[in-house]
C-alpha cells in the first residue's frame, strides 16, 4: 500500500510541477485560453496512469498546448519556451513546412490534448527515423508530432544534453507521391536548443523517438480532472 501511495504521490507532485511551469511561460490570458481545466488530478486518473509504469524512461502526461492558428500559440512561440543554459529554442527549417503524419493528425491533436504515457524509447538510441517508426508502431504506441517533442524539451530540457529528438509522428516537406524523406529533429546546435529536418534514412548516436501510449482530448480530462484547493496554485504571471 505504501509502494502505491508513494507512486500517488508522485504522478500528483508531477502534475502541479508542470501546471508551474506552465504558469511561468503563459500570460493569463493563454492560461485560461489553453488550459482552464488543468485544475487538479484525481486518484482514478493517477491509478490509471501508473499502470503505464513510471520508470526512468517513462513520463506519465505532458499537457499540449494547440498552435491552431485560429486559437493557439504557434510553434515558434513554443520553441522560445525551451530554455536550456539560458538560451531559448529556435529553427533553423521552414516551420511551415512541418506537417503531422496522416495517421496522426486526429481531432485529438488540433486542439490542447494531454499525451499520456510518454516514453523516450532508449532502447532505440541511434536507429533512423524509418527503423524508431517502424519499432514505434510494433509496440502499438505513438509517435511524437513536433509540438508534442517542443512541450517535451519545455519540461525535460536536460534531455537534450545526451539526445536528439525526432519528431517521427511529423514529417518535413512531404513529397507530392506522399513520401517522407524528413523530419524534423529538436538538437542543441552549439548550447542552443533548435529545430531542423533530418534525413529518415539517417542514423546518428544521439538519435532517440520518443512516442506515447494516447492522446487524450480536453473534454476527457474535464471530466476526469477536479479542483485542488486554491491556495496550491499560485496566480499565472505575465510573461
Amino acid at each position: 500500500m505504501g509502494n502505491k501511495n508513494a507512486k500517488l504521490a508522485k504522478v500528483k507532485s508531477f502534475y502541479i510541477a508542470v501546471l508551474r511551469k506552465l504558469q511561468e511561460l503563459l500570460n493569463r490570458e493563454e492560461l485560461m485560453a489553453q488550459f482552464s481545466y488543468l485544475r487538479g488530478i484525481k486518484k482514478k486518473t493517477a491509478k490509471r496512469i501508473i499502470k503505464l509504469g513510471l520508470s526512468e524512461s517513462i513520463i506519465p502526461f505532458l499537457p499540449i498546448p494547440s498552435c491552431n492558428k485560429d486559437c493557439g500559440i504557434t510553434k515558434a512561440k513554443q520553441l522560445t519556451f525551451i530554455r536550456y543554459k539560458g538560451r531559448s529554442g529556435s529553427f533553423d527549417l521552414d516551420l511551415r513546412g512541418v506537417t503531422d503524419s496522416e495517421e496522426e493528425t486526429t481531432e485529438d491533436n488540433k486542439y490542447p490534448h494531454c499525451i499520456v504515457g510518454v516514453d523516450i524509447n532508449l532502447y532505440m538510441k541511434g536507429c533512423n527515423a524509418d527503423v524508431a517508426l517502424m519499432e514505434i508502431k510494433k509496440k502499438g504506441q505513438k509517435p511524437l508530432t513536433l509540438i508534442e517533442v517542443i512541450n517535451l524539451a519545455i519540461h525535460r530540457p536536460e534531455l537534450l544534453e545526451k539526445h536528439d529528438l525526432l519528431a517521427c509522428g511529423s514529417e518535413y516537406n512531404k513529397q507530392k507521391n506522399g513520401t517522407t524523406k524528413h523530419v524534423p529533429c529538436l538538437k542543441l546546435v552549439g548550447e542552443t536548443p533548435t529545430v531542423l529536418s533530418v534525413n529518415t534514412k539517417d542514423r546518428n548516436l544521439r538519435q532517440i523517438s520518443p512516442s506515447c501510449t494516447e492522446r487524450v482530448k480536453v473534454n476527457i480530462i474535464d471530466i476526469l480532472l477536479t479542483k485542488v484547493k486554491r491556495r496550491t496554485i499560485k496566480e499565472p504571471r505575465s510573461i
